[in-house]
This record gives structure tokens, C-alpha cells and sequence, in this order.
């Protein structure tokens, strides 16, 4: 797991040893009740919700191989906001 922080975006980024997502199942991963053909259980709704509140808050998620990242705008130091410093 890796978080940084660059051109006003937060990535977290998530990654095995596995062998990933071909690139034509990359998209498919994020529909809701995907799964894919591993045969593992599950649902697959998480990574449609993952996606859906990334969206929501200005933000995406993908997948590039056994590596998944979540981007976010980062929030900027508010100490900085006139309305913050009690400076007019």
C-alpha cells in the first residue's frame, strides 16, 4: 500500500504479487456484481462502491494490472482561508 500526494490529488494505491486484471477486464472490475473468473466468493459490489464514492467526491478509481488506486482531491491547509486566520 502506497499514499502520496501530488498536483493537488491524495492516490492511494493498493498492489499484490498477483498476476492483475487483464486490460479488458480493468473496466469490467468496476461494474456492479462483476467477478470475474477466478471463482472466488463474493458479491462483487466493492469496487463498483469504491468507485461510485470516488466519483462522488470528485474523484476516480482504477486499476492497472494487480495495482488498484483510489485518486481524491486533496484538501488545501485551511489556515491559509482569509476566513480562517481571523485576518480580514
Amino acid at each position: 500500500m502506497t499514499v502520496a500526494q501530488a498536483d493537488g490529488l491524495a492516490r492511494l494505491t493498493v498492489s499484490d504479487e498477483g498476476k492483475g486484471l487483464q486490460p479488458f477486464e480493468a473496466e469490467r472490475a468496476f461494474r456492479r456484481f462483476w467477478r470475474g473468473a477466478h471463482g472466488t466468493p463474493g458479491s462483487g459490489l466493492g469496487l463498483a462502491i469504491v468507485r461510485a464514492i470516488a466519483e462522488r467526491h470528485g474523484g476516480r478509481a482504477y486499476v492497472e494490472g494487480a495495482r488498484f488506486t483510489i485518486e481524491l482531491p486533496a484538501l488545501r491547509d485551511l489556515s491559509e482561508s482569509p476566513g480562517t486566520t481571523g485576518e480580514q
